[in-house]
């Protein structure tokens, strides 16, 4: 049956069991065994056929044979593991992903090994450029092999660039030029580049450019001998920027976040705090009417402000404010560490909202993993939403779990907790999709965290993915 992609998802980064030899030089530990399990969600309204697809990263390679289909009802998801796929052309190493569907899609991938785990949201196809906000070389332990895939249909010329984070400068030993086919990842691995053309123990901000007409789109991979985290790429800003999870101290977590320019003059930057649930205003703390040159970050450090000035041992949400037409993204690093285990996860903060916010892969209990959900109301009036849960392996509803009728003001947060409910209104050791129902004109986003208690690193975050009507 010929396809109709109206959606495609990118999962950048899929990798199968076996040692990948260019990460053994690199920012991966020797010998260590990757996998990339990742759900999809429908997010449309009727029953929708989605293809999966594989492209061998080494050489581009379409692995045919090894396509995978199936239908999902509107808000159901469907686990893909690729270490399970039959199809001995589906060899251990490294692909990028092509989900396509008749209707829209989301993903997310969680990448996975032995006490190590990272995950992202899959990609709409994107634009001509891509914007990295964080990337380090052996910065504070840190590495952050990135991944640029064509989500085009012809191949396109790609330039890298990097500048030095604080000051902007570019690095022009650095600059790449590439040529990329169709749906094919490159990848870029900072800790295997030469001082020469990129010195060590800095941070960096990365813009990937297309060749005029061409699509691509991009994920990292954060990396310390501790630590994973993993974040998507920016196709472009906007002057206000949400953030549904911000912490000082609560549960142990401290959340930094990095907030770069992406426009082409400078910009005014100005942060603000506002208590979960309660909706306080927190006046006095985060930057205030701060320049931001094209192309600098900034970053916003919830512990530096004093507790009588922002509280500690509490969650908020953010909103970054540009003067209009400003571009800015941000993204958000959330990190604990305790006696017996040690977290990191990264999310992308929100430019837009909306109506129907899907959230692929939530768990109770499942293995040992909490997800709560952060949802925030992006819009400049209150909000009132409904959380529906269906069973990931089933597709049953579970009609009693989730918030009903909810209004949040505007810049609000809340957070949804799956293991709040009773076992029999949302049965334990389980998997699920969720989605979350605004009303007409609402624009709402939401971010999920993984969390398993007790472990080093085995946590990942990522947002969902929204439509409209």
């Amino acid at each position: 049956m010929r396809r109709t992609a109206l959606l495609t998802v990118l999962a950048v980064l899929v990798l199968l069991v076996g040692s990948v030899p260019a990460f053994a030089q690199g920012s991966y530990p020797p010998g260590t065994t990757w996998n990339s399990p990742f759900v999809v969600q429908n997010m449309g309204t009727t029953t929708a056929m989605v293809y999966v697809e594989y492209y061998r990263i080494s050489d581009g390679a379409f692995i045919s044979s090894a396509t995978e289909s199936f239908s999902l009802q509107p808000g159901r998801g469907r686990l893909v593991d690729p270490k399970l796929n039959p199809d001995p052309n589906l060899t251990a190493g490294l692909y990028s992903v092509v989900i396509s569907s008749d209707e829209p899609v989301a993903a997310v991938v969680s990448e996975e090994a032995t006490n190590r785990q990272m995950g992202y949201t899959g990609l709409p196809a994107g634009g001509e450029k891509v914007y990295l906000p964080n990337i380090t070389k052996n910065y504070y332990t840190f590495n952050t092999p990135f991944y640029i895939q064509n989500s085009g249909n012809s191949t396109t010329s790609v330039t890298i660039e990097f500048f030095y984070f604080t000051t902007g400068q570019k690095v022009t030993s650095a600059t790449r030029i590439i040529s990329l086919p169709p749906n094919v990842s490159y990848e870029y691995d900072p800790a295997l580049v030469p001082d020469s053309e990129l010195p060590t123990n800095k941070q960096y901000s990365v813009v990937a450019t297309a060749a005029p007409g061409g699509s691509i789109v991009a994920a990292v991979n954060q990396i310390s001998s501790n630590t994973y985290l993993a974040y998507s790429g920016f196709s472009g800003g906007a002057d206000r920027v949400y953030a549904p999870n911000i912490v000082k101290g609560y549960a142990g977590y401290i959340t930094p976040a990095v907030i770069q320019n992406v426009g082409t003059v400078t910009a005014t930057v100005t942060v603000e705090y506002y208590g979960m649930t309660d909706g306080v205003f927190y006046s006095g703390a985060g930057a205030k009417n701060v320049a931001l040159g094209p192309g600098l970050s900034l970053p916003e450090r919830p512990w530096t402000w004093p507790d009588s000035v922002l509280p500690n041992n509490k969650q908020y949400s953010m909103i970054i404010r540009g003067n209009p037409g400003d571009k800015l993204v941000a993204i958000v690093n959330q990190n604990r560490s305790g006696p017996t285990y040690i977290d990191g996860t990264a999310y992308n903060a929100f430019t837009a909202g909306y109506q129907y916010v899907y959230i692929p892969w939530v768990m109770k209990g499942y293995g040992g993993y909490l997800t709560p959900i952060v949802i925030q109301n992006v819009g400049t009036t209150p909000a009132t939403f409904s959380v529906r849960y269906f069973d990931l392996d089933t597709g049953v509803e579970y009609p009693n779990a989730g918030a009903k009728n909810f209004t949040l003001n505007a810049g609000q947060s809340v957070p949804e907790r799956p293991w709040t409910y009773s076992d029999t209104n949302l049965p334990n050791n389980k998997r699920f999709t969720v989605v979350i129902e605004g009303q007409s004109g609402n624009k709402l986003a939401a971010i999920c965290t993984h969390v398993k208690s007790g472990s080093v690193d085995l946590s990942f975050a990522y947002e969902g993915m929204g439509r409209n009507p």
